[in-house]
């Protein structure tokens, strides 16, 4: 029977409109219409070639549909029903088009082996009925072209789509929708390469294409508008990023396809601008939404989904939530190396994300593990120069910086830096970024000059580009933290609060963020000795952190409070914060990690103030030997530990152990620093320190003065160098050039003034010195009226019941000594024991010299029992302390001991101890030209 004309023609207009539906991409509406085509073929006599010929085509086109709603298994429905046909005809070329369509299904559902092997087989067959130059071939090489690219083969990719819009360019009209396709997909290639003005120019022209052939409605015309929005997106220009994806949107909108995959991918493009600037909430529940539409139509296990889950944990991580975020990232990374293998670009940005979160976790090694391969991978496919390589070496400069590797992380800044200005023009963040890492660097090289310099250079891109996020914030919190490392605490107090000022506006006050404004206040407060202030700020962070549950954030406010209980001598306290903290990090990151070695030179420092050095050497010990572990031998981690043990043992008298450990810390710094360099100085002045204690008062002041030179060169008005003319007028002092100590103290003094204002602790201890001259020359009116104002400075900062009242009464008993009122000594010497009793236990060094000065009462006094008895206090205690009898603390008490049997006439029994003291001091001093020794002499 004869296919009826009219029936035919309705079929074909059912499939003309049904393909102007698809290729508007309004999928429902095109099957609604190729399905009541082929109802209307199956009311037909079956046997007619025409009607097969309509089943066929109308199957396959059905099953398309299928394939672009991501409804695979009723596509593989339809296209093994087509296959049938085509297979039972024996046509070859329909054949051929079933396993093309199939290869299509494969790739849309990530099968990506199968869908090649499909692509190969269908290539295969067309080849044999039909020469290169068709668009049937053209139609598989983009195909295949499509899977090359997503599984980054990009070499591949552009070669096979070129070919196809070679072979589209020569068979087909200048405006054809597949022309336009092609053009788009090389766009794509170009893009990845960050050819990003070639990717603009064919994307443009394939707008222009699909506006001419179907208005502005159509998917296809949507998703190159979302193409352009990725494209400026990854150049920064983020309103034009914008403006692409709202273009995008607004056609989704008009069509009758709207609740779609495809429409969730340009949402989430847009909402990734949300991210960068810092609309967490809004970005987070976008992100959510997503996801759940992808899993609903593509199940749990789609590349999709993969980067949903990324785009949530990036979401986490800028809120710093690292716990939450890798958790995204690992089940992202599972599901990108199932479907492409590991050697793909998609795999190495999981890599990179991961790497992040170790690094930010102190992880250091398996961060750069993970940035190496990423950069491998990236290399391997994209060559030296992309956006994905900037990307690696400005991850590995991150790491190496965490590191204190800081010429490794500068040439990765420089590498990228390079890269950076050839792929982009001059404002992106990009460059943004490699400012900061640039800044951040100097900073922890003390060279702040430069540090300001790229930290202001980052903050004018944002603003450029119009760009006010938590980036920017940490922009204003690293100025902050310079300045304040300057002592410029106007200017970092401006910048706090403005970093603090845009967290606010994006962030709720229980974030990480927040948090660490109230920390960088916190520590801007501590430097300026404003301790109460400071605790406020400290806790509030805790607080923040303890809402959220972060517990090593939690552990750093632990840390920092401990650091101002440290400084108010309120040591039982500063030791069960800094435990509390120690504990939380051992829990979280174990023993060998570079968190716990700070926390145990926090701890040491504690004990060592307590003049328990036996623990406190323990704990600074513990700390090198971690960093030693993490980082090898010659690393500026290290120093920190060897000044510590070095301060011990100089406090021990331990001379040459103490210039030993001081002299390892110079050589690290010299190997890794610029020669004028803050850290040397430090270096210079911690050797300054043993000299002076040595009575070297040559050696002492070249060390001073060495030190003095680089702080001049860094600034004409700094605590460092403030701090270099105190050391200098120490030194003075013990040379009994008062007038040129009064000097370096009073300049050092009214720096200190200047920077700190007169409410400093740093200012007291000056003033204490000044006290001391004026002691030694008899103006005990003026020295008492110096160690009120110091009493009046210190109580007023850290109350009145602290260890320093303890130093005060010291001080005020020498003078009333020197007077000789022995009652008023008395008096102040007992207040003092009570303090230091009550404050630091029994058995501390300050306690030993209160017990020998109110010795010397008694021995002046004549009361010669009791005057042994507290000197023999104090030999005990600092025998119990510093052990054995090679000390200038022991050599002391001889010398006491000594005088007690000069004025008793055992005169055979003074030369003993004055011998014993003079041995000792011979063996530590030099010389003997210096007043201890002189005065063992005279006591001989």
């Amino acid at each position: 029977m004869d296919f009826e004309e009219n029936l035919k023609d309705k079929i074909q207009v059912l499939c003309k409109e049904g393909k102007a539906a698809f290729q508007l991409g309004e999928y429902d509406q095109a099957r609604y219409k190729f399905d009541k085509a082929l109802k209307a073929v199956n009311n037909a006599i079956r046997q007619a070639n025409d009607c097969l010929e309509f089943e066929f085509d109308l199957n396959l086109l059905i099953s398309a549909t299928y394939r672009q709603e991501y409804q695979f298994s009723l596509a593989f429905q339809y296209c093994k029903t087509a296959t049938r046909i085509a297979t039972n005809r024996n046509d070859t070329l329909k054949i051929a088009k079933c396993l093309h369509n199939r290869a299509e299904i494969y790739r849309m559902c990530e099968s990506f082996n199968d869908a090649l092997v499909n692509y190969d087989e269908s290539l295969k067959m067309k080849l044999q009925i039909m020469n290169e130059n068709h668009s049937e071939i053209a139609d598989t090489y983009h195909g295949k072209g499509l899977v090359y690219c997503t599984l980054s083969k990009v070499k591949e990719a552009q070669e096979l789509l070129e070919k196809s819009l070679n072979i589209r360019s020569s068979v087909l009209e200048e405006k054809h929708m597949d022309i336009a396709i092609s053009l788009s997909s090389l766009g794509s290639i170009y893009a990845i390469k960050c050819q990003f003005d070639k990717a603009i120019e064919n994307y443009k022209i394939s707008a222009d294409i699909l506006m001419d052939l179907l208005g502005n409605k159509s998917i296809h015309l949507a998703k190159i508008h979302q193409y352009l929005g990725k494209v400026y997106y990854r150049k920064s220009k983020f309103d034009q990023a914008i403006s692409e994806y709202k273009k995008s949107n607004g056609i989704f909108n008009q069509m009758l396809y709207y609740n779609c995959i495809e429409m969730a991918n340009i949402n989430n493009d847009e909402v990734k601008i949300r991210l960068y600037q810092s609309k967490f909430s809004d970005a987070s529940s976008s992100f959510e939404k997503s996801l759940q539409k992808q899993k609903s139509i593509l199940g749990d296990n789609s590349l999709l989904v993969a980067q949903s889950l990324r785009n949530i944990g990036l979401t986490f991580y800028k809120q710093s939530m690292y716990k939450e975020a890798m958790a995204k990232f690992e089940k992202c990374l599972d599901i990108r190396k199932e479907k492409l293998g590991e050697n793909n670009l998609q795999v190495a940005q999981s890599f990179a994300d991961i790497a992040m979160i170790h690094c930010f976790q102190s992880r250091y090694s398996d961060a750069l593990l993970l940035h190496k391969k990423a950069l491998k991978i990236r290399k391997d496919i994209l060559g030296d120069e992309s956006i994905d390589i900037i990307k690696s070496y400005y991850g590995l400069g991150l790491v190496y910086t965490k590191q204190c590797r800081y010429d490794d992380a500068l040439k990765m800044y420089v590498s990228a830096m390079k890269i950076c200005q050839q792929l982009l023009e001059d404002n992106n963040i990009y460059l943004a970024s490699l400012y900061y890492g640039f800044g951040v660097v100097y900073t922890h090289q003390m060279r702040y000059k430069d540090a300001l310099l790229k930290f202001e250079e980052s903050k004018e891109i944002y603003q450029k580009i119009d760009l006010e996020n938590i980036d920017l914030a940490d922009v204003y919190g690293n100025l902050g933290a310079v300045y304040r490392l300057q002592s410029k605490f106007s200017d970092a107090q401006l910048h706090y609060n403005r970093a603090m000022e845009i967290r606010r506006k994006w962030l709720k006050e229980e974030s990480l963020d927040t948090a660490a404004s109230y920390n960088d206040i916190g520590m801007m407060n501590y430097s300026q000795s404003r301790f109460e202030d400071a605790l406020s700020s400290f806790k509030k962070s805790l607080k923040i952190y303890e809402q959220i549950s972060e517990r090593l954030p939690i552990a750093n406010a632990y840390s920092n409070i401990g650091l101002i209980y440290s400084a108010q001598c309120k040591f039982p306290d500063a030791i069960l914060n800094f435990q509390k903290c120690l504990n939380i990090q051992k829990d979280l990151l174990g023993d060998c990690h570079s968190l716990v070695a700070a926390s145990h030179n926090h701890l040491g420092m504690v004990y060592f103030y307590q003049s328990d050095y036996d623990m406190a050497l323990e704990k600074h010990q513990f700390a090198l030997i971690i960093q030693k572990e993490l980082f090898g031998h010659d690393n500026l981690h290290l120093v920190i530990s060897y000044d510590n043990i070095g301060r011990i043992y100089c406090e021990q008298c331990k001379f040459e152990d103490a210039l030993k450990m001081f002299r390892h810390a110079l050589e690290i710094r010299l190997n890794l620093l610029d020669d004028g360099n803050l850290d040397i100085a430090t270096s210079y002045r911690n050797i300054g320190i043993v000299y002076l204690h040595q009575a070297k008062y040559k050696d002492a002041l070249q060390q001073f003065q060495m030190s003095k030179v680089i702080r001049e060169r860094i600034s004409d008005e700094s605590l460092d160098l403030a701090d270099s003319l105190y050391c200098i007028g120490c030194v003075y002092y013990h040379q009994s050039k008062l007038v040129d100590a009064e000097n370096m103290y009073k300049v050092s003094l009214e720096m200190y003034q200047n920077i700190l204002g007169s409410q400093h602790l740093a200012v007291a201890t000056i003033r204490d010195c000044l006290a001391r001259i004026e002691d030694r020359r008899s103006n005990y009116e003026d020295a008492l009226r110096d160690l009120e104002n110091t009493r009046t400075i210190r109580c007023g900062i850290i109350g009145e019941d602290n260890v320093y009242m303890a130093s005060y009464y010291i001080n005020i008993g020498d003078i009333y000594l020197h007077r000789s009122e022995y009652g008023k000594a008395m008096t102040s010497y007992q207040k003092s024991l009570e303090i230091a009793h009550d404050k630091l236990g029994k058995k501390t060094l300050i306690v030993a010299d209160i017990c020998d000065n109110i010795g010397t009462i008694y021995l002046q006094q004549y009361q010669m029992d009791d005057a042994q008895n507290w000197f023999k206090k104090s030999h005990d205690i600092r025998y119990s302390i510093l052990g054995g009898d090679d000390n200038l603390y022991i050599a002391k008490s001889y010398r006491n001991i000594g005088n007690i049997y000069k004025l008793q006439g055992k005169y055979e029994d003074a030369l003993s101890k004055y011998n014993n003291a003079l041995e000792i001091q011979r063996r530590k001093f030099e010389n003997d030209e210096n007043l201890e020794v002189a005065t063992t002499f005279s006591g001989i």
